[in-house]
């Protein structure tokens, strides 16, 4: 079965995610990211596994460690649109934190172990998608369209890693794991 493993967006990011994904559905005719899945920040990419037992034990030693050797938990906000460069394929919320929250983020993902071999050597941009899987077309008419919008101002911590599961066409949080 396909996981990945990613830090779940808080219940305030979350509904303003699913009326903003269900508000470019029904207007653009995409489909609504927030039926298939959470929002959330990825921090390892889809890998196929079974048996979750070891990533299980191996992100709760991680959230241990992190716990103990913390005295914060690493501040973001989420405050724009934007797209990747060179590609039309997804918009997305910013997510910006800074120097601690990069480095927080980027030794959680070291800890967790090996990354895909294509991503490995990318510069990581840190985000929350809204809309994928479009044409250069509908990307550019909604990407429009969101800088007309006023975006929320949020302002979260990265406070917890979930390992997801890909089931009937839907990512769902399989287990759910907070810092202390």
């Amino acid at each position: 079965m396909r996981h990945c493993i990613a830090y779940i967006a808080n219940e305030e990011v979350q509904k303003y995610f699913q009326k903003l994904t269900e508000e470019l559905s029904a207007q653009f005719g995409i489909s609504n990211l927030s039926k298939r899945v959470p929002a959330h920040i990825t921090l390892k990419y889809p890998f196929e596994v079974d048996d979750t037992m070891e990533i299980e034990s191996k992100i709760q030693s991680v959230v241990n460690d992190f716990s103990l050797r913390k005295t914060s938990i690493a501040p973001f906000i989420i405050s724009g649109f934007n797209r990747f460069e060179n590609s039309f394929e997804t918009i997305f919320m910013k997510v910006e934190g800074g120097s601690i929250f990069e480095k927080t983020i980027e030794g959680c993902i070291s800890d967790l172990g090996e990354v895909d071999e294509d991503r490995k050597f990318a510069k990581r941009i840190f985000h929350i998608s809204i809309a994928r899987h479009m044409n250069q077309s509908q990307s550019d008419e909604i990407f429009a369209y969101l800088q007309t919008k006023e975006l929320q101002h949020f302002e979260s911590f990265f406070d917890n890693i979930a390992l997801m599961k890909f089931e009937n066409e839907v990512w769902s949080v399989k287990k759910f794991f907070k810092f202390n």
